[in-house]
């Protein structure tokens, strides 16, 4: 995120604020970043770029000074009510004067208050779709899917430091075997698809991939651990243990590479799932994380497998449910709802 030259020195306390890279002259606002950004307007559009007034720091939720059509009217520890902002510039096209957000306990208890007609719309950015419950999601006629800029991926830490996945052949043939189109029809169930073009694996491309391991494993003079690989997915989530799960079983499968999918940090890891929510309509912005978590200059698909240690699998998409009754509803990139532009 630290496009702009000099923040991240400044995040770290390194420089000052007259170091940064954001200059007033006249009536201008001058930006100077470390790397050109083709769509910069897009990025200062996502909401962690927003100005906030120094008065905020001192003023309650229900007085902060606010820059967008809603603000908060009332909270307590059951719902935040936002009402229309009357001092925002496009306040006329504001439609809804209230909207009230459910504070519940868990996913599974918003989710059921929605066919109780409790809610008129559950997901993000309030609560994500509960798992197990995609199957009964998926056969409601309130279900819609928006493109999400949400990028699931499985790394490489490797920390046990064998040196046969570092290996770039063998990221490229693990990757041969993965089933990103699986994981976003069968999984997610709502047509998520692949980072990159990545057909469903037939049964030559598996054949090959596996005799091309058996290749460089002999070549290389390599045998696998008596001890299980770690695949590591983050605790109690279950959709990050089935997207791992449903490449790992190819690798185990495929190539017998010993793997134990957990949530346990007790040992060293090996794998494990990651994502990055880019947050804005340009696919090429995930270089720009990729680049800074690596410390690489990627600019293609293919340097992916080449120079990272990095296994892409697919771009999630984000389903919702959304009463009859609500119009003009539409996700941002990064998930936020589109809250001006409703109407009931």
């Amino acid at each position: 995120m630290f496009v702009v030259k000099g923040a991240e020195d400044f995040y770290n306390k390194k420089i000052d604020k007259n170091s940064v890279g954001l200059k007033v002259q006249d009536n201008k606002l001058i930006v100077s970043l470390n790397t050109p950004v083709k769509n910069f307007d897009e990025w200062v559009s996502n909401p962690i770029f927003y100005p906030i007034r120094k008065e905020n720091i001192n003023l309650s939720l229900d007085k902060k000074i606010v820059n967008g059509a809603f603000k908060v009217s009332n909270f307590n520890d059951d719902e935040i009510i936002l009402e229309r902002n009357e001092n925002y510039w496009d306040n006329v096209n504001t439609k809804l004067k209230e909207i009230k957000i459910s504070l519940v306990e868990d996913g599974i208890m918003a989710y059921e208050m929605f066919p109780r007609n409790e809610i008129d719309y559950f997901g993000e950015p309030f609560y994500s779709m509960p798992f197990d419950r995609l199957n009964q999601v998926n056969t409601l006629p309130e279900k819609l899917v928006f493109p999400i800029s949400r990028y699931w991926y499985i790394s490489i830490p490797n920390e046990n430091k064998e040196k046969f996945f570092d290996k770039s052949e063998i990221r490229k043939l693990m990757y041969a075997v993965s089933d990103p189109e699986f994981m976003g029809n069968v999984i997610l169930e709502n047509e998520s698809p692949a980072i990159f073009a990545h057909p469903h694996p037939s049964s030559d491309t598996l054949n090959k991939a596996k005799e091309d391991f058996e290749k460089i494993k002999e070549k290389s003079n390599f045998n696998f651990s008596e001890t299980p690989y770690i695949a590591y997915y983050e605790n109690n989530n279950l959709l990050e243990k089935k997207l791992l799960l449903s490449t790992v079983k190819e690798w185990i499968g495929q190539f017998k590479i010993p793997v134990r999918v957990t949530s346990n940090t007790d040992t060293s890891i090996t794998f494990k799932i990651e994502r990055y929510l880019v947050g804005t309509n340009n696919m090429n912005d995930l270089y720009y994380y990729i680049n800074y978590k690596y410390g690489s200059n990627i600019k293609s698909d293919e340097e992916f497998l080449d120079k990272l240690p990095v296994i892409p699998l697919l771009q999630e998409y984000d389903t919702v449910l959304s009463h009859s009754n609500v119009r003009g509803l539409n996700l941002t990139p990064s998930g936020d709802i589109y809250l001006k532009y409703i109407n009931m």
